[in-house]
């Protein structure tokens, strides 16, 4: 069962579904490299022994990696969906968040979209609270499919 399946009612029908784009993870990499850049300046520019110099260079690689595990989590983790009849949105890395609003009451809009990636900033708007994810995949997609009319949505596939 896929992690989509189990947020969906009997008999609702997918329009689009995506989850964090992988940029996500810059704001870690970029922290990784600094504590890496220091790291390795201490080892080079400090006379220690090799014991200690082994110690900072472990104790260095553990907090580097230590900064990707949230937002690893929270990409693996986090999902969007728009479906027939509601969005869906689950997130969150350690405690998983999940908003279902009926497709009526939701306007979605991607905002500053990076084209390159194909990831945007993906805004809902509810009665009159706002509440935004960024770095989302194909939120351009996920806004479209919930602005189809009512009518195109429920419209049936041939078939099923």
């Amino acid at each position: 069962m896929s992690p989509v399946d189990a947020l969906l009612e009997p008999g609702e029908r997918v329009l689009a579904s995506s989850g964090h784009h992988p940029t996500a993870l810059a704001g870690a990499a970029g922290f990784a490299a600094f504590v890496l850049t220091v790291t390795a300046l201490l080892v080079v520019n400090n006379q220690l022994g090799a014991a200690t110099e082994a110690r900072i260079a472990l104790v260095g690689l553990a907090v580097a990696a230590s900064g990707f595990v949230r937002p690893v989590l929270r990409l693996r983790r986090s999902l969007f969906v728009v479906t027939d009849r509601r969005f869906l949105a689950r997130t969150g890395a350690l405690r998983l968040e999940t908003l279902a609003v009926p497709l009526d009451a939701v306007q979605l809009t991607a905002e500053r979209p990076r084209r390159f990636v194909d990831a945007a900033t993906l805004v809902a708007t509810v009665g009159g609270g706002v509440r935004a994810w960024g770095h989302v995949a194909a939120a351009g997609r996920l806004a479209a499919a919930a602005r189809r009319p009512a009518a195109v949505r429920r419209e049936r596939r041939p078939g099923s």
